[in-house]
């Protein structure tokens, strides 16, 4: 009897049948399922289709009319396109130099990203600063008088802080977060 038992048991994926019984009511049981894949997020370095994405994105900020080419100037689309290249490869290559070796988590790749995201901005805005100031944006010097006669003592402090909220610094914190998105993105999709 102890045969019989052991012949009835199910084996690997069999269901128990008894033996003499019709072989077209064996069937066979679903594997179990395995476990999915273990999902790797690489944050950084960025790809190459993150990083193309980011200075197409610099060639937009620097050559079409924003809050920074207002007050700077608007670049022609091959310098910013030249530039672009230039400031994205440099910040890329510091914020590999600052890491100085792999990243083993998602929270440093996360440091680094940032550090490359807020460099392409430092580096942008420097840019901008150096090319010299479009002959209609700068105001005369009676007009310069004019507002300095004009502006209220006590609100002197809210003026500068209008002036530099308005000075660019939006759109290149724009640009940073917009930057480091599109490579969050970008790893996420790979």
């Amino acid at each position: 009897m102890t045969e019989d038992s052991e012949a009835t048991k199910p084996q690997g994926g069999e269901i128990a049948v008894e033996e003499g019984a019709d072989d077209s009511l064996k069937s066979e049981v679903p594997p179990s399922p395995s476990p999915p894949p273990a999902i790797s997020l690489n944050i950084w370095p960025p790809s190459q289709r993150a990083r193309d994405a980011v200075i197409h994105r610099l060639i937009d900020t620097l050559s079409s009319p924003s809050v920074l080419t207002k007050r700077y100037c608007v670049v022609p689309e091959e310098m910013a396109a030249a530039t672009a290249r230039i400031i994205e490869q440099e910040a890329f290559d510091a914020a590999n130099s600052g890491s100085g070796r792999e990243v083993a988590s998602i929270d440093e790749g996360l440091a680094v990203l940032q550090i490359y995201s807020k460099d392409i901005s430092k580096r942008m805005m420097d840019f901008l600063k150096s090319k010299p100031l479009p002959a209609s944006s700068a105001p005369t010097t009676e007009e310069a008088v004019d507002k300095a006669v004009s502006v209220p003592a006590e609100s002197v402090t809210t003026t500068e802080s209008a002036i530099t909220a308005a000075g660019g610094d939006e759109e290149a914190s724009s640009v940073e977060q917009e930057s480091a998105s599109i490579i969050e993105q970008e790893s996420a999709s790979v």
